[in-house]
């Protein structure tokens, strides 16, 4: 898994920014190579997660709205889920990390995170999941498996069928899902093949207890 820097510590809490890309900047790291956003129940924005590819390592800040500005903070807990607005049915896929998340979406699923990284799924409202069935998909490390292991018991607490999905041959350190599917489609599979063969993984598992 991989455990996100401490804005907190490394920046002027105090300080605030009216927009979310001023703040961004604001880290000194020019313009993010990824992002992804987070929204409320009501559609609103009010947080985002940043990524910086450095010499082949990755750096992961979060920006939050404060009130009407935005902050070099993680947003305030319980924090909202990845693609909250898309969670309207049975089935719910999980992963560690945003990337993984658009990859379920990319191949079918309805693909969530917690933002953080593998040390924040206690600082999410996982209300949502409840009652449903969710497939949690690890990484291959132990952060990952702890990770995997945390939510899959706070699901459990809210009623869910919790499925927790070992991806075979995922590299070490922290081989996840993207690396999976993407070994899939050098392979030539196609997307409606992969879908199969993550649809075949989530019914030949059995449920977690």
């Amino acid at each position: 898994g991989v455990t996100n820097g401490k804005a907190e510590a490394n920046s002027k809490p105090k300080q605030t920014y009216a927009e979310p890309n001023e703040a961004a900047l604001a880290y000194g790291m020019g313009t993010p190579d990824a992002e992804w956003w987070y929204t409320d129940l009501d559609g609103r924005r009010v947080g985002k997660t940043l990524r910086w590819n450095k010499g082949g390592r990755k750096e992961i800040r979060p920006i939050a709205r404060i009130g009407n500005r935005w902050q070099l903070v993680g947003m305030p807990t319980p924090r909202p889920l990845y693609r909250l607005s898309e969670i309207d049915g049975l089935h719910v896929y999980i992963g560690e990390g945003e990337r993984v998340a658009d990859v379920l979406e990319e191949v079918g699923f309805v693909g969530t995170t917690s933002s953080g990284g593998c040390n924040s799924v206690h600082q999410t409202d996982w209300t949502p999941c409840r009652s449903r069935n969710c497939y949690i998909f690890p990484d291959n490390d132990d952060p990952g498996r702890d990770y995997a292991e945390a939510l899959a018991n706070i699901l459990h607490g809210l009623g869910c069928h919790v499925f927790v999905i070992e991806l075979p041959d995922l590299p070490e350190g922290g081989g996840d899902l993207v690396d999976y599917v993407k070994r899939l489609r050098a392979e030539g599979k196609t997307e409606n093949e992969i879908s199969d063969d993550i649809e075949g993984r989530t019914t030949d598992v059995l449920e977690w207890k």
